[in-house]
């Protein structure tokens, strides 16, 4: 496995908390205020504001049609994003749903929605009509029988195996990271019978300890885990560590493949507080 830094872009008081991919675009928060767009060399392609106090909580995604819906807490809102149109829909949540705390449970289906929460509820964000409106279970198996199948084993995966020391889990992605009563971490791709035994955790400095995941990317069969001093990759048997200064840290690592070489974009961001602050994304290979 060699790993390459093929650059990197620097951003000063931007206090990044999201980065997504879209196929040939990386997105990320401009601040509070909006969103930047980069192609894969991450060179700006344009940059689109939205709203003052913009906080995302949580980011909805169709790559096919490269649409975002994002999740604005502080705001009570939803967001519409049309990358490919440069254009965006505000969607008011009423006040009798602003304690709802919307999980990444989602299936987005033409111009709707499908979220679940975390108390086995339901709710459908109608886009074009620029509305948010309940689904009753029933109405939600009759509408995707799929998507509420696994919505209620990644609820039970997620929620009621004690056996489990669950540190990281994305339904989006349908994975699963956890240690097992032998102290293995393990990577479970859930509803299949996909599992990666990543070896006993012994807390070393140079082994991963499971407290230390928060983040968790599979492209293929190259698992990303991200913890705030290193990043971990494994691939078919070979592993390898990037490690970064003291005063920088780790958020997320998103990528693709491409022929047989894997493109990274890994996020990382400053201890610092204040003008001094600032965040890098990194774009690497990794050679299979």
């Amino acid at each position: 496995m060699i790993v390459s830094i093929l650059g990197n872009r620097i951003m000063r008081r931007k206090e990044v908390c999201l980065i997504e991919n879209m196929n040939d675009m990386i997105v990320i928060n401009d601040g509070y205020k909006g969103i930047i767009v980069y192609d894969e060399n991450l060179r700006k392609i344009y940059s689109m504001k939205i709203m003052r106090r913009m906080m995302i909580e949580t980011c909805y995604k169709n790559m096919d049609t490269r649409e975002l819906l994002l999740y604005c807490r502080e705001n009570n809102r939803f967001i519409h994003i049309d990358l490919l149109k440069r254009s965006y829909k505000i969607i008011n949540i009423p006040t009798v749903f602003r304690e709802i705390i919307y999980s990444m449970s989602y299936r987005w289906k033409k111009d709707k929605v499908y979220i679940g929460d975390y108390s086995e509820q339901f709710f459908c964000v109608d886009i074009s009509r620029a509305v948010i409106e309940p689904i009753s279970a029933k109405d939600m198996k009759s509408i995707d029988k799929e998507f509420y199948r696994d919505y209620y084993l990644y609820q039970k995966a997620v929620k009621y195996d004690c056996q489990k020391n669950i540190t990281y889990a994305d339904f989006s992605k349908r994975v699963l990271g956890y240690s097992d009563m032998n102290q293995n971490y393990m990577v479970e791709m859930l509803n299949s019978q996909i599992k990666y035994n990543l070896g006993r955790i012994t807390g070393t400095a140079d082994v991963l300890s499971p407290k230390q995941v928060h983040f968790i990317e599979v492209i293929e069969d190259l698992l990303i885990l991200v913890s705030e001093e290193c990043v971990y990759l494994f691939y078919k048997g070979e592993h390898g560590k990037l490690s970064i200064p003291g005063d920088m840290s780790f958020l997320y690592a998103i990528g693709n493949l491409r022929g047989d070489m894997y493109r990274l974009f890994i996020l990382a961001c400053s201890k610092r507080i204040g003008p001094r602050a600032y965040d890098i994304i990194y774009k690497l290979s990794v050679s299979i």
